[in-house]
């Protein structure tokens, strides 16, 4: 478990980072859209989100990790998981997230040290 122990922290920064770089790109190219004025607000929104779970990844804070993860996959990445674009990679990238925190809650709580 070890070797999971020390993938668990790059995996949950890699996968927020990608996030937090979608949702940005998101915000920016859908701002001057008259009609996905709402996008770009949420995109911010998520961004924001985005950023709080490199924090708590950097902190090694699994159950904020899991929060996060709640409230960024259910219904957007979710959502974005069937939609054939890019932004597909919104939604694989929350499961990987969930799978870090997954990881960290395992070696924290499970693990004989």
């Amino acid at each position: 478990m070890p070797n999971l122990r020390k993938l668990a922290k790059p995996l949950g920064v890699i996968s927020a980072g990608v996030c937090l770089v979608l949702w940005a790109y998101l915000a920016i190219t859908s701002r001057n859209d008259p009609v996905q004025s709402e996008a770009a607000q949420t995109a911010a929104i998520m961004g924001l989100v985005a950023v709080i779970g490199v924090v708590a990844t950097l902190f090694e804070r699994p159950f904020l990790m899991i929060v996060i993860f709640l409230f960024s996959f259910f219904p957007i990445g979710l959502y974005l998981l069937g939609v054939p674009s890019i932004f597909m990679l919104i939604g694989i990238c929350n499961l990987l997230y969930l799978v870090a925190s997954a990881v960290m809650l395992y070696d924290r709580y499970m693990v004989k040290k």
